[in-house]
């Protein structure tokens, strides 16, 4: 008799274009392996089929057998067997790209021996199996298994035809916030340039896959001054009704504004207006209903966003993790759900991937992480940081007495919650030079933190520079005003209780040295990395110049000149900061212009810096300050210097610290004056062997006197 009943799995690849390629060739892996997995050897063939039966029917076909030929012989040979399917029915894998994709396919399967196959798929029969798996130690490459997973993850190169063309545009790098974390091209959200009041179809977003749509996701960053327009654009264009912000500290930094709409106000884009129509708080989220409405009345878009700003960077606590997800499940959307945090990194992520897999396990009872994993990765390389952060950079901004604020990192190396609490810190602050911003000192911190996890370093851009404020008409950006925004700073951080060191250069390692002498007691080292605290005057003519000086400045305070006064362009803005820099890379250069320009309210390119900077600083230094500062600091100094240097006067003290300061030492360099920017391991390597010296016998904390 034959049975009444038969049971037939179907399995449909939904993205797979006729006469063409997925963009991805691990999902297609996948799917091969999983049904092919449902056809045992006492059932029939597969049915395979397409549009015409031939193209992506008989990629499949080569792809399931010669996976099947790896498992067995260790071998594959894919023209052989593509002729002789071919003698069976013609035209099967139809052109050179599909045959090209098969390659790429088995490529991925192979790849994926190197890192135990077995343990990729995981269910509740198998995960306690998987997890022990995971955890073993590989001998040869030093790493537990799942490391390696991670490893083999992030050091996959993108294929060249998903490379970042259209980020790279000149026009488009102010729209990122990291240069590493950027769309690509076959992933990335297009807007429309329909009745925009910006041109441009540029936003750094890309569509990310779920469980039931590869574009059920978009990955995007937190919207800066200058791309609030795009992000509701892009609202509009992919009609998303949903919006999860993702926070941890992000919201207390410069240029992370308010997107919406606040209370009765509405927000115009060109083709439609927003406004808020609801907000509510409670313990851990922030809920708010907006409205967008075309500026014809004839289409409305309603939007939920949802803030979280307790996500976690390790996924832990998991319940409060999976509190969120299911409350955006709860709201059923079919649209895509636009997920975002600082910058389209881990965080929304880690949010996409817990998502995607928990449908997946409540529909089919397992899960892939691995494979979910790679895709995130080959859709928007660098979404995943290293497993071991090593580096913590916390936004800090200072206010002033004077009533402004400092903007500035905290860079800390990490080495886990728990250390974190216990362990002695070696704490620096870092003082950038004359017209430039925190990011000349952000390479040689990084790779201080880098190699040292225990550093601790605070940079900071001085008033009238880089983000921070600009200093109250009249005032000068004067040795005692630098002072105090220092002292300031340092008391904020709380290590005015503490011993800490300054890496200055130019200007900021004559106003470390300074401050050194100042508060004798709290400072360790002072790196001066080409420059010194140096006479202006001779003692004869300080007061006549510190007159001609007053002069000068109420003069230039009523023609106050703008800092560029041509329409400002990045090409325009990377040639003015490389003219006063000479021997400058253009990627210094553009590291700098990323804390030095920013957008007006008229989207216009604009410097940041106060006009009022190229005032001359009221009180200068004479002879005879320099030989007093050189007798009274305890300090130890190490004046890291160009061989050359560009500004004569920058080395004047030399013999006179030399004669007058015991751990005074001096390295000189072949490079420009920001050799520290252009030659950093060097610059690193000898501020490493300094502090091995120096620090390593000094107290971290001070006695302080309980009488004082």
């Amino acid at each position: 008799l034959i049975d009444c009943e038969r049971l037939v799995h179907q399995f449909h690849f939904t993205s797979w274009p006729d006469h063409g390629v997925p963009s991805f060739a691990l999902p297609v892996l996948s799917f091969v392996r999983r049904s092919s997995a449902c056809s045992t050897e006492t059932n029939g063939p597969i049915v395979v089929h397409c549009s015409a039966g031939v193209g992506r029917t008989g990629t499949y076909i080569v792809i399931d057998t010669m996976l099947k030929k790896i498992n067995k012989q260790q071998s594959i040979d894919i023209p052989n067997f593509l002729k002789h399917i071919r003698q069976q029915r013609n035209f099967l894998v139809q052109n050179e790209e599909q045959f090209i994709f098969i390659y790429d396919v088995l490529s991925e399967a192979i790849q994926l021996l190197t890192i135990s196959e077995k343990s990729l798929e995981l269910n509740a029969h198998n995960i306690d199996n998987i997890m022990q798996t995971l955890d073993k130690l590989d001998t040869d490459s030093n790493l537990r298994q799942i490391e390696k997973q991670f490893q083999s993850i992030v050091e996959q190169k993108v294929a060249d035809n998903g490379s970042s063309s259209v980020e790279q545009m000149k026009k488009n790098s102010l729209k990122n916030r990291n240069q590493d974390i950027l769309p690509l091209d076959v992933c990335r959200v297009v807007l429309s340039t329909y009745k925009r009041l910006v041109p441009g179809d540029y936003i750094n977003a890309s569509y990310i896959h779920g469980y039931y749509r590869v574009n059920e996701f978009i990955i995007t960053q937190h919207p800066m001054m200058n791309t609030k327009g795009d992000f509701w654009q892009m609202i509009w264009d992919s009609n998303a009704n949903v919006i999860v912000s993702l926070y941890a500290d992000e919201k207390a930094q410069p240029d992370v504004p308010d997107f919406w709409p606040a209370g009765n106000e509405i927000l115009n884009c060109g083709g439609f207006f927003i406004g808020l129509i609801d907000e509510s708080f409670d313990s851990d989220y922030i809920y708010r209903d907006c409205v967008l409405r075309s500026i014809e009345g004839n289409r409305e878009l309603k939007v939920k966003l949802i803030s979280c700003s307790y996500w976690p960077d390790t996924c832990s606590p998991v319940k409060l993790s999976f509190d969120i997800i299911n409350k955006i499940r709860d709201l059923k959307t079919n649209r895509p759900i636009v997920v975002h945090d600082l910058f389209g990194g881990h965080r929304a992520a880690i949010f996409c991937a817990l998502y995607t897999m928990h449908e997946q396990i409540e529909i089919e009872g397992v899960l892939n992480v691995y494979e979910l994993a790679r895709i995130y990765h080959l859709k928007r390389p660098g979404i995943w940081r290293y497993h071991r952060i090593q580096m913590i950079v916390t936004e800090l901004n200072i206010p002033c007495a004077w009533g402004g604020t400092l903007a500035g990192i905290l860079l800390q190396g990490d080495v886990g919650v728990t250390d974190r609490f216990n362990r002695s810190t070696t704490k620096i602050i870092g003082i950038h030079g004359w017209l430039d911003n925190l990011n000349s000192l952000l390479p040689v911190s990084k790779k201080l933190i880098e190699h040292n996890p225990n550093y601790e370093i605070y940079l900071y851009d001085r008033a009238g520079h880089g983000f921070s404020s600009h200093l109250p008409k009249g005032f000068d950006y004067s040795y005692g005003c630098g002072l105090q925004d220092v002292r300031e700073v340092i008391k904020t951080l709380g290590w005015h209780k503490e011993k800490f060191s300054i890496i200055g250069h130019s200007f900021g390692a004559m106003l470390g040295m300074t401050y050194a002498t100042c508060h004798q007691d709290e400072v360790l080292c002072v790196v001066a990395i080409d420059a010194m605290v140096r006479a202006e005057v001779t003692t004869e003519l300080f007061w006549t110049t510190v007159g001609r000086r007053i002069d000068h400045n109420l003069s230039f305070l009523n023609t106050i000149p703008s800092t560029y006064t041509d329409e400002l362009t990045l090409e325009k803005a990377i040639t003015h900061t490389k003219s006063g820099r000479p021997g400058i890379t253009d990627e210094a250069a553009k590291l700098l212009i990323e804390r030095a320009v920013r957008r007006d309210e008229d989207n216009k390119l604009c410097f940041t810096r106060d006009p009022a900077l190229k005032m001359a600083s009221i009180m200068p230094f004479s002879v005879d300050m320099v030989e007093s500062v050189a007798r009274t600091i305890k300090a130890s100094i190490l004046l890291i210097g160009a061989n050359d240097p560009q500004y004569p006067r920058a080395h004047q003290a030399l013999d006179l610290f030399k004669q007058l300061v015991p751990n005074f030492e001096v390295t000189l360099i072949d490079g420009p004056h920001h050799l520290h920017m252009t030659h950093v391991d060097k610059v690193v390597e000898r501020i490493e062997q300094y502090f091995d010296k120096y620090l390593k016998q000094a107290p971290t904390r001070m006695i302080i006197n309980s009488k004082l």
